[in-house]
C-alpha cells in the first residue's frame, strides 16, 4: 500500500513538472498557454519573470560583471530547477527538507505574516523603550487585523521564540529596522505593519503568463571616467545595440 503510494506520488509530481514546462515554453513563445490549475501557473509566471529579468540584466551589464555579481550564476540555477543537472542548488534543497523536517511547515503566507509581525514586536521594544515581548503581542492582539485572521494574544506571544527560518528572520530584521526608522510611534509602527501585511494579501492572485513574458524598457547608466552618471538610456531589450 505505501509502495502504491509513492509511486502515485511520484507520477502526481512528474505531471505537474511537465504542466508546468508547457506553460513556461507558451509563455515564452508568445503562444496562448493551455488551461492549467493555479499552483501550475503561478510556478510557470515566476520561471518566466526570473528567466526574463535575469536574462536582462546579463544583457545590460555585460558578461564580467554578471559573472562577478552573479547573474549568469542565477541563470544556471533557473536552468538546474528546470532540468535537474547537478548544481549546488540540490543539495541546499535537500538540506532545507532534512533541517525543517520534524516541524509541519505552515504556508508561506503565514509564514510572511509571522515575519512581519515578530518585526513589529521588537520594533515595539525599541520605540516604548523596552516593554516586553508580552506586552507589545498584548497591543497587537487588539488590532482588528489579527483578530480577522484568528491570531490571539496567546500566539503572538509565542512567534518571536518560534521563527527559526533564516529568510523570515531576515525579512523580519529589515522590516524592524523600517519601523523603527520611519514610524512616528508605536500605534504608527502597528498601522504600518498592518497595511503592508494587507497590501501583500491584496497582491495574492494568479498571475499572467503573458505579462509575465512581457518586455518592459530597460534603461543602462551611462558613468564619466570617475564613475559619475552622465546620463541614463533606454535599451531596446530585443534589440541591446540601439539605444533611444
Amino acid at each position: 500500500m505505501a509502495a502504491r503510494d509513492e509511486a502515485g506520488r511520484k507520477a502526481d509530481a512528474r505531471t505537474f513538472v511537465d504542466r508546468v514546462d508547457v506553460l513556461v515554453s507558451a509563455a515564452l513563445r508568445r503562444e496562448a498557454p493551455p488551461p492549467a490549475a493555479d499552483d501550475a501557473i503561478r510556478l510557470a509566471a515566476a520561471f518566466v519573470l526570473l528567466d526574463r529579468l535575469v536574462s536582462q540584466y546579463v544583457m545590460l551589464s555585460g558578461p564580467a560583471i554578471a559573472a562577478e555579481e552573479g547573474a549568469v550564476e542565477a541563470q544556471r540555477v533557473l536552468f538546474s530547477l528546470r532540468t535537474g543537472y547537478n548544481h549546488p542548488v540540490w543539495t541546499y534543497l535537500n538540506g532545507i527538507r532534512t533541517k525543517y523536517r520534524a516541524s509541519a511547515k505552515a504556508p508561506l503566507e503565514e509564514l510572511q505574516r509571522r515575519a512581519y509581525t515578530v518585526a513589529c514586536i521588537r520594533a515595539l521594544q525599541k520605540i516604548n523603550g523596552g516593554i516586553s515581548i508580552r506586552a507589545a503581542a498584548k497591543a497587537l492582539s487588539a488590532r482588528d487585523y489579527y483578530r480577522s485572521h484568528g491570531v490571539t494574544f496567546a500566539t503572538l506571544r509565542k512567534w518571536p521564540e518560534r521563527l527559526q527560518e533564516p529568510p523570515a528572520l531576515d525579512l523580519a530584521d529589515r522590516w524592524q529596522r523600517e519601523l523603527v526608522a520611519n514610524a512616528r510611534d508605536a500605534d504608527d509602527a502597528m498601522r504600518r505593519t498592518i497595511t503592508a501585511l494587507q497590501t501583500i494579501e491584496a497582491a495574492d492572485r494568479t498571475p499572467s503568463l503573458a505579462a509575465a513574458a512581457r518586455q518592459r524598457p530597460a534603461y543602462a547608466k551611462v558613468v564619466d571616467a570617475s564613475g559619475r552618471i552622465v546620463a541614463e538610456v533606454e535599451v531596446d531589450p530585443r534589440n541591446p545595440g540601439k539605444v533611444e
